[in-house]
């Protein structure tokens, strides 16, 4: 199916958007099967250009079409200064399509899961999959996808999903059992404006039931 995909629509995407860099389908395939395999995956080009090597624009190339095709989208690096935003290079990618996800890393049989680090990652990909199309549905307003990550000592915070509207941020975590999120409270220690749907989270906590998505 990703032969498929790939031949037939992500190479073909690329003649609708020229570019001096050729790309092959044994590169698409090799680039766009890495992250699907990973997903959600932070990384960068320049970072999937090492591990793979592959020129880096061939792989922002190849990212791109993916996203054109809806295999592949992302979420940019959230900051409350626009300007440190567009500084930043690593992102967040993940899979649009998570039954052919799910296929690619021999999940495609029902079986029953006890990896806590493997389930937590195929329903943040499940969810990060969903999101904006939900949010869309649900506010009309067509928006970016971010997320936050930080560093203090040996601790790293992340927070899983960040959506800005008109008038306010929204920051989702999404967990497999109710706990709270210390990630949560050190974004909003960075940026007070936020709003958040976590769990768990005095009297701004929003506990959405993952069937809405």
């Amino acid at each position: 199916m990703l032969d498929l995909t790939i031949l037939r629509d992500v190479l073909r995407i690329q003649r609708l958007y020229p570019s001096r860099y050729e790309l092959d389908a044994g590169e698409a395939q090799l680039i766009i099967k890495t992250v699907m395999m990973n997903s959600p995956i932070l990384t960068s080009y320049s970072d999937l250009s090492s591990k793979l090597n592959i020129a880096k624009e061939k792989v922002k190339l190849a990212i791109n079409l993916a996203k054109y095709a809806g295999l592949i989208d992302l979420a940019q690096p959230y900051s409350n200064n626009p300007f440190v935003r567009t500084r930043k290079t690593r992102f967040k990618l993940f899979s649009m399509d998570n039954g052919l996800r799910n296929h690619l890393t021999s999940l495609s049989k029902p079986k029953i899961l006890k990896d806590e680090t493997l389930l937590g990652k195929l329903f943040e990909n499940f969810m990060l999959s969903r999101l904006i199309s939900t949010m869309r549905t649900l506010t009309g307003i067509n928006t970016e996808l971010y997320y936050w990550r930080s560093k203090k000592g040996s601790k790293i915070f992340e927070v899983d999903a960040i959506i800005r509207t008109l008038d306010k941020v929204t920051a989702f975590e999404f967990k497999l059992r109710g706990k709270k999120s210390k990630s949560f409270r050190e974004l909003l220690s960075y940026d007070n404006n936020i709003r958040g749907h976590l769990l768990n989270f005095e009297e701004i906590e929003k506990l959405l039931p993952f069937l809405i998505f």
